[in-house]
């Protein structure tokens, strides 16, 4: 009895022990690494040692790899900041609300740009996640260190074909040593490569928390109006009115709005002081880019569409024009519960003639 208690008592202790200590880093192998003399000729201007002083990344590490293949990156020149080219085809461009540009200012509120630290990663590998290890000798102290984040250029989940810069988790499996100036962070593959695309871009980042929270906003889809009803197959228009409700004089930047029809076919979509256009990589979901919305004010979303054409049988008495609406800004929402809106209030009115079933 008493050697069963001790054995138990050992095995908490451990276990304890084990949740106290940090976790060690991942062991996946090096894509590339700045200590093998192979990496040290592609694109030295990427490259940071032990002894350097100047930024850079010191390796980039896959880990789960389904495919292996040759890995190259580069660090992007400051000139090219400001438009950073995207991988699209004329068809995935043809009607797109966003141009071939993504730019380095559209870093969520809060964050800065450090300096310039952009880099780009191409690959033929496919790994299941992967992680970088940057070297940043420039920063001075350790608070100014602990403040600093990698993030990404990835693709909106719930707005696909909308690309923006983000952080992964919030912090999570970002890691931080101010002795060797090192800063590790770890993505998983579908959000850094974005979708099978050969290409991921990371950008170092300082973080200021308070600004962050002090630029907090309230977008909320404010209301849908359109007709209670229509006939199969006619033309329709309804509003849609986003609204920013912060209590504080704090204006919504780079406002995005998202909409998806059911059982209508879009015809067009506009905002005054906006564009609109079809998702660059989903022909079902449309967007408006809104530069800006001030602090109780709207913009108000015109949306013209076609109501499916259908005719009524017993299985299918009536049909609902369902639209799913969606606002997100660049800055923090303390409400995103009220980001989303579903609208059923548009009945299909069928043509009147019955379907004339066979009889056996």
């Amino acid at each position: 009895m008493y050697r069963f208690l001790w054995l138990v008592l050992l095995g908490l202790l451990s276990s304890t022990s084990l949740a106290q200590s940090p976790s060690p880093s991942p062991q996946c192998p090096a894509a590339l690494d700045r200590s093998r003399a192979s990496d040290q000729s592609s694109a030295t201007s990427v490259w940071a040692s032990e002894t350097e002083a100047r930024d850079g990344l010191l390796s980039v590490n896959y880990c789960g790899v389904y495919k292996r293949g040759p890995t190259t990156a580069r660090r992007l020149a400051k000139e090219k900041l400001r438009e950073i080219p995207l991988e699209l085809t004329p068809h995935q461009m043809e009607g797109a609300a966003r141009n071939e540009k993504v730019s380095i200012d559209q870093l969520p509120v809060g964050y800065s740009l450090y300096n310039d630290a952009v880099f780009e990663v191409v690959t033929e590998a496919i790994p299941d996640w992967c992680y970088v290890v940057l070297r940043l000798p420039s920063v001075k102290t350790e608070t100014e260190f602990k403040n600093l984040r990698v993030l990404h250029l990835t693709e909106d989940i719930e707005i696909p074909g909308l690309l923006k810069w983000e952080q992964v988790n919030d912090g999570a499996g970002n890691y931080v040593d101010f002795a060797t100036r090192t800063l590790r962070a770890e993505f998983d593959l579908m959000s850094v490569f974005r979708h099978a695309s050969p290409i991921a871009r990371f950008a170092v980042a300082s973080f200021n928390s308070e600004v962050y929270e002090a630029a907090a906003v309230d977008l909320s889809i404010g209301s849908v109006a359109g007709p209670p009803s229509v006939r199969a197959g006619d033309e329709f228009t309804f509003k849609i009115t986003v609204v920013n409700g912060s209590l504080q004089p704090v204006v919504a930047h780079g406002v995005v709005f998202s909409l998806d029809l059911l059982n209508a076919l879009l015809q067009s979509i506009s905002t005054p002081g906006g564009t609109c256009g079809r998702s660059m990589r989903s022909t079902a979901a449309f967007i408006c880019e809104i530069d800006s919305i001030g602090p109780n004010e709207r913009a108000e979303i015109t949306v013209t569409a076609r109501a499916r054409n259908f005719i009524r049988i017993k299985e299918l008495p009536e049909l609902v024009v369902a639209s799913l609406s969606h606002v997100t800004s660049r800055e923090k929402d303390y409400s995103p519960e009220n980001n989303r809106h579903v609208s059923s209030s548009t009945v299909i009115v069928p043509v009147s003639r019955q379907v004339k079933r066979n009889r056996h």
